[in-house]
């Protein structure tokens, strides 16, 4: 899933979030943070700018501390 966090002006940040397929860590997600650049001149350019993976405690705790504020 990739939701639309900010648009600064055509600077256009996103969170992707998507279940580890890794077997051997069962429950674990792959979270990262893109920004999409619309104005380049080639043609929107995107960077991934965080990309990490989380146990099911870690995942957890995340949304917990996002559902607090």
């Amino acid at each position: 899933m990739r939701k639309l966090i900010d648009d600064a002006g055509g600077y256009l940040t996103y969170i992707e979030i998507h279940p580890f397929t890794n077997t051997a860590h069962q429950g674990w997600y792959n979270l990262k943070v893109i920004t999409v650049w619309e104005g380049a001149r080639s043609g929107p350019e995107e960077q991934v700018k965080y990309d990490m993976n989380l146990s099911p405690d870690a995942f957890r705790n995340l949304k917990d501390l996002l559902n607090e504020m």
